[in-house]
């Protein structure tokens, strides 16, 4: 079925006369406060209120036709998914396979509303330069002539029926149907000819080149360093030139080191380790406990286990180790480290005066001062073993962790 047959010209022409940027011809705040502006601001709500109610329909048309082109068995497989977590990509595979995954492929489809606007926008392409015209009046909006109404509906039928977003002689699509991944954290777009799909991401030269396999990525093992013995854990140390002292160059913070990216939060633990003598992992927003065997290991766990049945006031119970305390991480990460690789941190920081405010703030109890966990334990080398689903992933047999509780990661001291 041709897409017209699910979304026919009259529907695209009753929203056709809409728009919402009536209010930006005035550039100026001194020029914001008459009535014309108010009454465009206006017009402008009412419009994009009226788009948004028309973009369920378009997309209702795009998920049909989804239907009818897998029926006829035109769309086609995206490729060298292994590694990534690219979650449309994976929607539009399991579509294919006859899966519809709940909020993820709608998000798929709502993602096809680019097509729609961008062929609604440039439906007439001499909007902006009449706004440049002498005597034109702020906030006019002229009705797109019923030829041009008919050209952008048609543009948006042949896409939907032909299936290919690129530009003629180019690897760029017009239709520009982002698909991250959260794995590399790399933008990515999907690429389609004759509904045969791809995806490609930007490389660093901001070229799109075909997405490649990626190998899965591994649990880390890192050393640092516990001088004294005094251990502190939590999620982060809020004294001045802390922050500071753990921060890394911008290309790096936002590169390879990019929270964003499950790559560049599992390189952060070895990096942090090796550079800063800090035991680090990033959680979600929760709170942890921290537990002791024998043989002097830490683990960090949640707090609460639903399938244990704890709640607040209950105590998980793990056999063979000793709960030593707990803390939240209201900043997404549990931290480790020694009290004196804290000082150090700071002063690298631009604390001059370190030592000192480090034990008043302490002795405080104020400012989560009493959010971390302080432990005496024996100095040296220690280890800390972790990574993305490393409470999935860890073969907890051979590291004699308990089961039935969700662990963030192992701290290992000097063998």
């Amino acid at each position: 079925m041709a897409f017209a047959d699910h979304y026919p010209l009259e529907t695209f022409a009753s929203i056709a006369d809409a728009a919402w940027w009536r209010a930006g011809d005035w550039r100026r705040s001194d020029e914001m406060k008459g009535e014309a502006y108010q009454a465009a601001v206006k017009a402008d709500t009412n419009d994009r209120a009226r788009v948004n109610d028309h973009k369920k329909i378009f997309e209702s048309a795009v998920k049909a036709q989804f239907h009818d082109l897998r029926a006829d068995g035109r769309l086609g497989k995206i490729a060298n998914l292994e590694g990534h977590e690219i979650a449309l990509a994976d929607a539009w595979n399991d579509f294919i396979d006859g899966k519809e995954t709940g909020h993820t492929f709608e998000w798929l489809i709502d993602s096809f509303d680019s097509v729609w606007t961008r062929e609604f926008v440039e439906m007439d392409k001499n909007r902006y330069s009449r706004s440049r015209e002498e005597g034109y009046v702020n906030g006019s909006h002229e009705t797109p002539e019923k030829d041009l109404v008919e050209a952008a509906w048609q543009k948006l039928c042949n896409f939907m029926d032909g299936g290919c977003n690129l530009y003629e002689d180019s690897f760029f699509p017009r239709y520009e149907i982002e698909m991250s991944d959260h794995v590399t954290g790399k933008r990515g777009r999907l690429i389609l000819v004759d509904w045969r799909a791809m995806v490609a991401v930007y490389n660093e030269e901001y070229n799109l080149v075909p997405l490649e396999p990626l190998a899965a990525l591994e649990l880390v093992t890192a050393s640092f360093e516990v001088p004294t013995g005094e251990l502190m854990l939590t999620d982060f140390l809020r004294v001045e030139g802390f922050n500071d002292g753990i921060g890394f160059e911008p290309e790096r913070e936002y590169g390879e080191l990019s929270l964003n990216s499950l790559q560049g939060r599992t390189k952060l633990i070895s990096v942090h380790a090796e550079e800063h003598q800090i035991a680090f992992t990033q959680t979600t927003n929760t709170c942890v406990a921290v537990y002791q065997d024998n043989n002097g290991r830490l683990i960090i766990t949640e707090r609460w286990n639903d399938e244990l049945e704890s709640d607040e006031d209950e105590e998980i119970i793990l056999a063979g180790w000793t709960r030593v305390g707990t803390f939240s991480c209201d900043m997404w990460r549990v931290m480790a480290f020694d009290k004196a690789v804290a000082i150090e941190t700071m002063i690298r920081g631009g604390n001059e005066n370190a030592e000192a405010e480090l034990n008043t703030y302490l002795a405080g109890k104020k400012d989560y001062s009493d959010n971390i966990v302080h432990l005496k334990v024996e100095s040296g080398t220690w280890e800390i073993t972790s990574g993305e689903k490393f409470s999935e992933s860890a073969d907890r047999e051979a590291l004699k962790l308990p089961a039935d509780v969700h662990i963030w990661c192992l701290l290992s001291p000097p063998k």
